[in-house]
């Protein structure tokens, strides 16, 4: 069957509202720092006007606790307690020993299956791992890409609003500076975030600005080529839309 010009529009329009309504989507979901000692880094953060919410100690080793936000945006704090005994932990424990700060930015908000097909259009190699509570996709064969993971939770997440209050006002992430390059321009163009073009960081220099569901993503030049790409800085926002803290890893 032959389609009419007419058709073949229909079906390009059709695909590209479905396309752009799924990219509209994605946020800004956490962002993971590594941590030599989790309970000076809670105390920190509580001196910086953050409730922080403890996680627990996992059979692998890692041991965390959370900055939760209205918003559902959330910093995560991650350390090391003991030999670590598994893949991911071992990967934290390497993480550590390059230095503490910044060193994953997680995305959501499609689904699984979205963002599969999302990669494989755009030639970006990828890992999933599909578990009981939420799937992952990593991309440990995309050097320029490893500091990033998307999420996609089987449920509905919810924290007491007493874990998402905090002291100076915080309500959400609204940015996360990270080091890149133009692969993670055209990565991040690629899931359909806009550029707001070229601007000046006050801290890093020369930055390229993206738009998020629930902040923006500041892609930063990475200074020291050899090392792997990290986040450099997140910025959390008040409800009157006033910055409350930056933090610089």
């Amino acid at each position: 069957m032959r389609l009419t010009k007419g058709a073949l529009i229909a079906l390009v329009v059709l695909f590209t509202c479905h396309w752009e309504s799924s990219c509209q989507k994605i946020q800004i979901d956490h962002v993971v720092t590594v941590v030599a000692d989790l309970d000076q880094a809670t105390s920190r953060y509580t001196q910086l006007g953050f409730t922080v919410k403890q996680g627990r100690l996992h059979a692998n080793g890692l041991i965390n606790a959370h900055v939760k936000l209205v918003n559902k945006t959330s910093l995560e704090l991650m350390s090391v307690r003991g030999e670590p005994t598994d893949r991911m932990a071992r990967d934290y424990q390497t993480l550590l020993q390059e230095g503490e700060g910044g060193v994953y930015l997680a995305v959501s908000g499609v689904r699984t299956e979205e963002m599969e097909q999302m990669l494989s259009g755009l030639n970006i190699a990828f890992e999933t791992s599909k578990g009981r509570s939420w799937d992952y996709i990593t991309f440990p064969q995309e050097p320029e890409l490893v500091h990033f993971f998307f999420i996609a939770y089987h449920r509905t997440m919810s924290d007491p609003g007493e874990t998402t209050t905090h002291k100076n006002e915080s309500d959400r992430i609204t940015a996360a500076c990270i080091e890149g390059s133009e692969r993670v321009s055209y990565f991040l163009k690629g899931i359909g975030l806009q550029s707001a073009g070229r601007e000046k960081d006050e801290l890093f220099g020369s930055a390229e600005r993206f738009f998020t569901a629930s902040g923006d993503i500041i892609v930063v030049p990475k200074k020291e080529s050899a090392k792997r790409p990290r986040l450099k800085a997140v910025s959390f926002g008040k409800p009157d839309d006033k910055e409350s803290v930056r933090i610089a890893f």
